[in-house]
Protein backbone atom coordinates (compact mmCIF):
# COMPACT_ATOMS: atom_id res chain seq x y z
CA UNK A 1 0.00 0.00 0.00
CA UNK A 2 1.16 3.50 -0.76
CA UNK A 3 0.95 6.37 1.73
CA UNK A 4 0.45 9.85 0.31
CA UNK A 5 -0.57 13.39 1.33
CA UNK A 6 0.56 13.26 4.98
CA UNK A 7 -0.66 16.07 7.25
CA UNK A 8 0.04 16.50 10.95
CA UNK A 9 -2.66 17.68 13.33
CA UNK A 10 -1.95 21.07 14.92
CA UNK A 11 -1.33 19.41 18.30
CA UNK A 12 1.16 16.94 16.76
CA UNK A 13 -0.72 13.90 18.09
CA UNK A 14 -2.36 12.61 14.90
CA UNK A 15 -0.96 11.96 11.45
CA UNK A 16 -3.48 12.00 8.61
CA UNK A 17 -2.63 10.41 5.28
CA UNK A 18 -4.13 8.66 2.29
CA UNK A 19 -3.51 4.95 2.02
CA UNK A 20 -3.73 3.62 -1.52
CA UNK A 21 -4.58 -0.01 -2.16
CA UNK A 22 -3.80 -0.82 -5.81
CA UNK A 23 -5.48 -4.23 -5.59
CA UNK A 24 -8.91 -2.83 -4.70
CA UNK A 25 -8.40 0.58 -6.38
CA UNK A 26 -9.36 2.40 -3.20
CA UNK A 27 -7.90 5.41 -1.41
CA UNK A 28 -8.64 5.76 2.28
CA UNK A 29 -8.08 8.82 4.46
CA UNK A 30 -6.52 7.48 7.67
CA UNK A 31 -6.06 9.15 11.06
CA UNK A 32 -3.17 7.55 12.98
CA UNK A 33 -2.77 8.26 16.68
CA UNK A 34 0.99 8.63 17.02
CA UNK A 35 1.11 7.58 20.67
CA UNK A 36 -0.97 4.39 20.46
CA UNK A 37 -0.45 3.55 16.78
CA UNK A 38 -4.20 3.05 16.33
CA UNK A 39 -5.62 3.95 12.94
CA UNK A 40 -9.11 5.05 11.99
CA UNK A 41 -10.51 5.33 8.47
CA UNK A 42 -12.24 8.68 7.97
CA UNK A 43 -13.17 8.46 4.30
CA UNK A 44 -12.89 6.12 1.32
CA UNK A 45 -12.72 6.89 -2.39
CA UNK A 46 -13.03 4.12 -4.96
CA UNK A 47 -11.79 4.11 -8.54
CA UNK A 48 -12.52 5.59 -11.05
CA UNK A 49 -12.98 8.61 -8.73
CA UNK A 50 -9.74 10.24 -7.59
CA UNK A 51 -8.62 12.87 -5.10
CA UNK A 52 -7.21 16.01 -6.74
CA UNK A 53 -6.76 17.99 -3.54
CA UNK A 54 -7.03 17.65 0.21
CA UNK A 55 -6.41 20.04 3.10
CA UNK A 56 -6.69 19.89 6.87
CA UNK A 57 -8.23 22.98 8.47
CA UNK A 58 -5.85 25.11 10.59
CA UNK A 59 -7.74 24.09 13.75
CA UNK A 60 -7.45 20.39 12.78
CA UNK A 61 -11.19 19.73 12.98
CA UNK A 62 -12.07 19.30 9.31
CA UNK A 63 -10.74 18.17 5.98
CA UNK A 64 -11.85 19.50 2.66
CA UNK A 65 -11.37 16.98 -0.17
CA UNK A 66 -11.61 17.54 -3.90
CA UNK A 67 -13.00 14.44 -5.57
CA UNK A 68 -12.88 14.02 -9.32
CA UNK A 69 -15.39 11.39 -10.48
CA UNK A 70 -15.09 9.34 -13.63
CA UNK A 71 -14.71 11.61 -16.65
CA UNK A 72 -17.42 9.67 -18.45
CA UNK A 73 -19.86 9.76 -15.52
CA UNK A 74 -22.90 11.98 -15.05
CA UNK A 75 -21.47 13.92 -12.07
CA UNK A 76 -18.90 16.69 -11.91
CA UNK A 77 -16.19 17.16 -9.28
CA UNK A 78 -17.22 17.79 -5.68
CA UNK A 79 -15.64 19.39 -2.63
CA UNK A 80 -16.52 17.38 0.47
CA UNK A 81 -16.15 18.41 4.10
CA UNK A 82 -15.12 15.71 6.56
CA UNK A 83 -14.93 15.95 10.34
CA UNK A 84 -11.70 14.56 11.81
CA UNK A 85 -13.79 13.17 14.67
CA UNK A 86 -15.79 11.02 12.22
CA UNK A 87 -19.30 11.12 10.87
CA UNK A 88 -20.72 11.40 7.38
CA UNK A 89 -19.15 13.83 4.90
CA UNK A 90 -21.13 16.72 3.46
CA UNK A 91 -20.91 18.32 0.04
CA UNK A 92 -19.51 21.83 0.16
CA UNK A 93 -19.94 22.43 -3.57
CA UNK A 94 -20.88 20.18 -6.49
CA UNK A 95 -19.47 21.35 -9.81
CA UNK A 96 -21.29 20.86 -13.07
CA UNK A 97 -20.00 18.38 -15.63
CA UNK A 98 -20.34 21.14 -18.22
CA UNK A 99 -17.51 23.08 -16.50
CA UNK A 100 -15.08 20.44 -17.87
CA UNK A 101 -12.69 20.69 -14.94
CA UNK A 102 -9.45 18.79 -15.15
CA UNK A 103 -8.63 19.29 -11.46
CA UNK A 104 -9.74 21.22 -8.39
CA UNK A 105 -7.17 22.02 -5.69
CA UNK A 106 -8.01 23.17 -2.15
CA UNK A 107 -6.59 24.93 0.88
CA UNK A 108 -7.93 26.80 3.91
CA UNK A 109 -7.83 30.40 4.99
CA UNK A 110 -6.28 30.80 8.47
CA UNK A 111 -9.68 31.77 9.94
CA UNK A 112 -11.08 28.20 9.50
CA UNK A 113 -14.12 29.89 7.96
CA UNK A 114 -13.23 29.90 4.26
CA UNK A 115 -11.91 27.40 1.76
CA UNK A 116 -9.85 28.54 -1.20
CA UNK A 117 -9.97 26.39 -4.30
CA UNK A 118 -8.60 26.59 -7.79
CA UNK A 119 -10.24 25.27 -10.90
CA UNK A 120 -8.02 24.01 -13.67
CA UNK A 121 -10.16 24.05 -16.78
CA UNK A 122 -9.68 21.19 -19.23
CA UNK A 123 -8.04 22.35 -22.44
CA UNK A 124 -6.93 25.66 -20.91
CA UNK A 125 -3.75 26.72 -19.17
CA UNK A 126 -5.56 29.18 -16.95
CA UNK A 127 -6.20 28.69 -13.27
CA UNK A 128 -9.21 30.26 -11.58
CA UNK A 129 -8.87 30.92 -7.85
CA UNK A 130 -12.13 30.91 -5.85
CA UNK A 131 -13.28 31.27 -2.24
CA UNK A 132 -16.27 29.66 -0.52
CA UNK A 133 -17.45 29.71 3.08
CA UNK A 134 -16.78 26.46 4.95
CA UNK A 135 -20.51 26.50 5.71
CA UNK A 136 -21.34 26.53 1.99
CA UNK A 137 -23.05 29.18 -0.04
CA UNK A 138 -22.14 30.98 -3.22
CA UNK A 139 -18.45 30.82 -4.23
CA UNK A 140 -16.62 33.98 -5.31
CA UNK A 141 -13.94 34.14 -8.02
CA UNK A 142 -10.80 35.86 -6.78
CA UNK A 143 -8.17 35.57 -9.49
CA UNK A 144 -7.34 34.21 -12.95
CA UNK A 145 -3.74 33.14 -13.64
CA UNK A 146 -1.86 31.08 -16.18
CA UNK A 147 -0.41 28.62 -13.68
CA UNK A 148 -1.37 25.57 -11.69
CA UNK A 149 -0.13 23.71 -8.67
CA UNK A 150 -0.44 23.42 -4.93
CA UNK A 151 -0.92 26.52 -2.83
CA UNK A 152 -0.74 27.52 0.80
CA UNK A 153 -2.11 30.57 2.56
CA UNK A 154 0.18 32.35 5.04
CA UNK A 155 -1.19 32.45 8.62
CA UNK A 156 -1.61 36.24 8.27
CA UNK A 157 -4.18 35.58 5.50
CA UNK A 158 -2.51 38.19 3.29
CA UNK A 159 0.00 36.10 1.31
CA UNK A 160 -0.38 33.09 -0.97
CA UNK A 161 2.44 30.72 -1.91
CA UNK A 162 2.11 28.44 -4.92
CA UNK A 163 4.29 26.75 -7.44
CA UNK A 164 4.13 27.14 -11.16
CA UNK A 165 4.77 24.22 -13.50
CA UNK A 166 5.76 26.41 -16.40
CA UNK A 167 8.75 25.63 -18.59
CA UNK A 168 10.50 28.89 -17.75
CA UNK A 169 13.82 28.33 -16.01
CA UNK A 170 15.31 30.80 -13.57
CA UNK A 171 18.24 30.81 -11.20
CA UNK A 172 17.93 32.66 -7.91
CA UNK A 173 20.75 33.80 -5.67
CA UNK A 174 20.15 33.85 -1.92
CA UNK A 175 22.51 36.01 0.11
CA UNK A 176 22.87 36.44 3.86
CA UNK A 177 20.18 33.92 4.73
CA UNK A 178 22.26 31.83 7.15
CA UNK A 179 22.71 32.94 10.76
CA UNK A 180 26.10 34.51 11.49
CA UNK A 181 27.22 31.46 13.54
CA UNK A 182 26.63 29.09 10.61
CA UNK A 183 28.60 31.36 8.27
CA UNK A 184 31.50 31.54 10.73
CA UNK A 185 31.60 27.75 11.16
CA UNK A 186 31.48 27.09 7.40
CA UNK A 187 34.53 29.33 6.89
CA UNK A 188 36.81 27.04 8.93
Amino acid sequence: EGLIRPEMSPDGKTLYFDRVDPKSNTMRLIARDLKSGREKELFRTESPARISGSALSPDGRQFVRSIMPSRSGPEGPVLKMLSTSGGPPRDLIQFKVSEKLRAVGVTWMPDNQNVIFWKWLEGFKDLELWRISADGGEPRRLWLRSTRGQMRIHPDGQHVAFYDRSTTRTVWVMENFLPATAVAESGR
